[in-house]
């Protein structure tokens, strides 16, 4: 007998999440039932939660979810952690494959995969954040030898990136223009016009060290391994038996500075009385998977691109909702970060890199890294 929740009650569930997971109950709910048979399962319940759907079957629950990888992908990614959990790291779930052993489902215009339900998701500081760092590091030396032969999923730098980036540049001063011409500005447009200086010289320091990488290096980092891609607190759940990082349907073989970057904008707290210097994270990356020189000032350029502030900026000027004073605390918040950030980013540029092959240095020309003096 099949006990799979009637289509209404699933199509219900989606219309709950439908936005985070871009499903669609008329699309993705006739679907389902085909996903939950190669699966074999038979749910008494099926809810989303927290960017999935939560599947109870007899006495397990599996959490599902529709990703935009290709199968290809996903197979690679299941094989990487297996190869993972079997040399012993801890901090990955298992792949639930389905009843003919594949990683994945291709049905309807997606594409999915199960992992066993675990935990609750969020950070909150319950695990130290150096223990976080260095086991982000052994992930990253663990998955640079397993995919050391994989050549099908690296990324590499283009003048695609650049382009997107001066165009970011161009954005934010388009919206000071909003600012400044309304007739009664907001506190939020007031605080724009006085941070506007200091995030265009991040731009421009981020964009020229990065259009010399491209031309030097071709875009390719000095070394690939597997990046998440989308490293943030609430992409780590916490249970009995530890934490674990999840949603790794996005990740790429690319430079493993760029899950650094991540890590530092989104775990490193400035609530806290005392602030983690990022000097000494990067130190407990190292003690774990040392950088190279090269890979030290590629890190320099993405903390030095003013990601966070720049996506705040945006959502608030194309009309999201939120609280005026939300938005403003947030602006100053990630504006602390950026400033927290740039005395270090100096540093990591201090060496003077080796010139190109034709002689040229690839110091960003006329810029000295961020200015402290637009503080």
């Amino acid at each position: 007998m099949n006990n799979a929740p009637k289509e209404g009650r699933v199509a219900g569930e989606l219309r709950k999440g439908r936005s985070p997971l871009k499903l669609d109950p008329n699309r993705d709910g006739p679907v389902l039932a085909q996903v939950f048979e190669q699966y074999g399962w038979s749910p008494r319940q099926v809810r989303y939660v927290r960017g999935a759907l939560r599947v109870v079957d007899r006495n397990q629950v599996y959490a599902l979810k529709k990703s935009v990888a290709s199968p290809e992908k996903l197979a690679f990614l299941e094989q990487v952690t297996r190869r993972l959990l079997d040399a012993g790291y801890e901090h990955l779930l298992p792949w639930v494959k389905t009843q003919s052993g594949k990683a994945y489902v291709q049905q309807g215009d997606g594409v999915w995969y199960a992992l066993p339900w675990y935990g609750k998701a969020g950070w909150n500081g319950k695990v130290a954040i150096d223990e976080l760092i260095r086991q982000l590091a052994r992930l990253h030396r663990l998955c640079h030898t397993a995919t050391e032969d994989s050549s099908e999923f690296r990324r590499q730098v283009d003048t695609t990136l650049i382009d997107r980036w001066k165009e970011h540049q161009k954005d934010v001063f388009q919206y000071r223009e909003v600012a400044l011409n309304r007739e009664f500005p907001s506190p939020f447009d007031r605080a724009l016009k006085g941070h506007v200086s200091f995030i265009d010289k991040a731009f421009s320091f981020a964009i020229q060290g990065m259009d010399k990488f491209v031309n030097r290096e071709q875009g390719r980092p000095p070394r690939y391994t597997l990046v998440h891609g989308r490293l943030d607190p609430r992409n780590l759940l916490v249970g009995e038996d530890g934490w674990k990082w999840i949603d790794f349907d996005h990740a790429v073989l690319d430079s493993p500075v760029l899950d650094i970057a991540s890590f530092m904008r989104r775990f490193l707290s400035l609530e806290e009385e005392e602030v983690v210097d990022p000097a000494a994270l990067l130190k407990e990356y190292e003690s774990e998977w040392p950088l190279t020189g090269k890979e030290k000032r590629l890190l320099a350029l993405y903390l030095a691109y003013p990601e966070r502030p720049f996506h705040l900026i945006r959502r608030y000027y194309e009309g999201h909702q939120g609280e005026e004073a939300a938005f403003l605390r947030r602006l100053e918040e990630e504006m602390d970060r950026l400033h927290l950030f740039q005395d270090w980013v100096l540093r990591l540029w201090q060496k003077k890199l080796p010139p190109d092959k034709n002689g040229k240095s690839l110091e960003p020309a006329g810029v000295r890294g961020v200015d402290s003096a637009s503080r």
